[in-house]
């Protein structure tokens, strides 16, 4: 088995790239867990971020086949979605990659595009 070597992140999300992060790792894998709300019955997962924002979020997750990465067998999905926060709405866009025997997150990277105000 060959492992990717370690990288350090190249930058730092942002707190809103953070709180979409943390909504499609839930609608993965649906753990709960302290701080991170599940969505509402309506799909929708609302989260109050740290300047006082109030964030709006409906995430899919499409499961687009297995492959290997590295050396692991994965789980590939597609994400989408769209969101708003206070009056500026944008859309999500990325991609997945599940570790099948552990279930970590080997890849996980999210776009967010298409601001504007409402």
């Amino acid at each position: 088995m060959t492992a990717a070597p370690w990288r350090p992140l190249t930058r730092e999300p942002g707190v809103l790239e953070t709180a979409v992060l943390a909504a499609v790792r839930h609608a993965i894998l649906p753990i709960r867990t302290a701080g991170q709300p599940a969505p509402d019955a309506d799909g929708v997962t609302r989260r109050l971020l740290p300047d006082g924002s109030h964030l709006q979020l409906v995430v899919t997750v499409q499961p687009t086949g297995g492959s290997d990465l590295h050396g692991r067998a994965v789980v590939r999905y597609h994400v989408g979605g769209q969101g708003r926060v206070q009056e500026t709405a944008f859309l999500i866009d990325g991609e997945a990659s599940l570790d099948r025997a552990t279930q970590a997150f080997l890849e996980l990277t999210v776009r967010l595009s298409g601001a504007t105000q409402r």
